[in-house]
């Protein structure tokens, strides 16, 4: 079938799945009803299109539309969840949810939002049929610019990616919220060689605005990392200053909100528990979820997945103290506490408190060159791989590859080097450099950690 026929049958496929959107949160909210039961449901859309590029011309283009409703049934303290099609014979299987109850232990925590409200939370989308033409012609600028110096042996992926996301959440208590987004996303890895040796590079990028995935910067950063980490050399264990990258301490980030998550908290499986208004970082740091104005890059909804209300700029971490737990109704309900809008639904059913869009925030003014300038002798760490984290201890291993850094210059590329260290000590020492860069769901700046054990040769 001809790639144009194929959007059109898209769209009609698109189509089609909204009219069974209304019926199919009628018909389960009303089965509920019938049988004195709460219920409450996430109704998912997410229409993608994909474009990959390979040796300056189109791989692969995918169009795909994918639906899903997961709701829950709660009564008597019981709760019991489905995930199906919207298609689906909802009213069939709210039928043989209810018969499961029977079975089920209560639970004495388990409760749906007080929240009476309606939200229509509507972003801008484009619906223009002709967009995989703009991935397709961003997907080759980007590996044309990337081998424009000749540097590159190949390219090992590129791809750009744009998605229209459909969300809605409604439950019998009368909360009712739609969100609807779009989100373009890009992925580039190439590789370079030296004498034999090969080293790839990796740069994403996730945005709602396309104007956000830019080729040029892209290009530049997978190519740069590439060839920056050809002919490795190996280090003997030791002990030194250590500083993340931006991208890598994003990660460490995303890493960090594990350590303040209710579940953690209530099944005391974070050493953090007891730190609740206490400083556990230096007084320069805030770590907040979801940025405002020229800082958010991903909008997301006023509501979680269960209908409580989220916060712009809502503070985990304040001058460096622990202000707030991340947490779902179900956990916010065990601790004594209120929601704050952090419940997420898994593909299976389940409910996590999860971050959607943390960021690491410092009074700290120093670049990243003044950080480097002050180690006479440490790791630039520029990639990571598997690893180890003791969440009750908070001893930490990491896998890393990076630079090593002499006299404060960045000298030459190390890997198969392992780090390691106590995350309280660690988070002690933490100073920011002031190159916060927003591109994904977790951002930091590069972050100088202090000493840590280096696990070389």
């Amino acid at each position: 079938m001809r790639i144009e026929s194929k959007i059109l049958k898209f769209y009609k496929d698109l189509k089609n799945t909204k009219m069974n959107v209304k019926n199919c949160i009628e018909v389960i909210l009303s089965e509920a009803r019938k049988r004195d039961c709460q219920a409450d449901l996430l109704l998912t859309q997410t229409q993608s299109t994909i474009a990959n590029a390979r040796n300056f011309e189109i791989e692969k283009l995918e169009e795909s539309l994918f639906s899903s409703v997961t709701f829950r049934l709660i009564k008597d303290k019981k709760v019991t969840s489905i995930r199906c099609d919207p298609s689906a014979d909802v009213r069939r299987l709210v039928s043989q949810a209810y018969d499961t109850l029977a079975y089920i232990p209560e639970n004495e925590y388990a409760s749906l939002p007080q929240n009476v409200a309606v939200i229509d939370d509507i972003y801008s989308t484009h619906t223009d049929h002709n967009f995989p033409d703009k991935l397709k012609e961003l997907a080759i600028e980007t590996e044309q610019i990337a081998h424009s110096n000749g540097k590159l042996k190949t390219t090992e992926t590129i791809e750009f990616e744009k998605k229209i996301i459909k969300k809605i959440v409604a439950n019998t208590n009368g909360f009712s919220g739609t969100f609807q987004n779009q989100l373009f996303s890009a992925v580039v890895g190439v590789v370079a060689e030296n004498e034999g040796n090969l080293n790839a590079g990796y740069s994403y990028v996730t945005s709602n605005s396309l104007k956000d995935l830019i080729p040029a910067e892209l290009a530049a950063e997978a190519e740069k990392r590439a060839i920056e980490g050809l002919k490795p050399r190996k280090i003997p264990t030791c002990k030194r200053e250590v500083i993340f990258d931006a991208r890598c301490a994003s990660t460490f980030l995303n890493n960090f909100s594990s350590f303040l998550s209710g579940k953690s908290v209530t099944q005391s499986a974070t050493f953090l528990k007891n730190y609740m208004d206490k400083e556990i970082l230096p007084s320069s740091i805030n770590i907040l979820n979801n940025p405002e104005g020229a800082n958010c890059k991903i909008e997301t909804p006023a509501f979680d997945d269960e209908g409580n209300y989220t916060s712009k700029c809502f503070p985990l971490i304040e001058k460096g103290i622990l202000k707030n737990w991340i947490l779902d109704q179900y956990n916010a309900n065990k601790l004594g506490l209120q929601s704050n809008g952090f419940a997420k639904r898994t593909l299976s059913g389940s409910i996590l408190p999860l971050v959607t869009n943390i960021y690491l925030e410092s009074s700290d003014t120093y670049s990243e060159k003044e950080l480097i300038s002050r180690i006479k002798e440490g790791l630039y760490v520029t990639s990571l791989f598997s690893c180890g984290i003791n969440p009750i201890t908070g001893d930490y291993s990491q896998g890393v590859q990076g630079l090593w850094i002499e006299n404060g210059q960045l000298s030459f590329p190390v890997s198969e080097i392992t780090i390691a260290g106590q995350l309280k000590d660690v988070f002690k020492e933490i100073i920011a450099a002031n190159n916060i860069k927003f591109f994904g769901r977790a951002n930091s700046p590069s972050l100088y950690l202090g000493f840590m054990s280096i696990g070389g040769t």
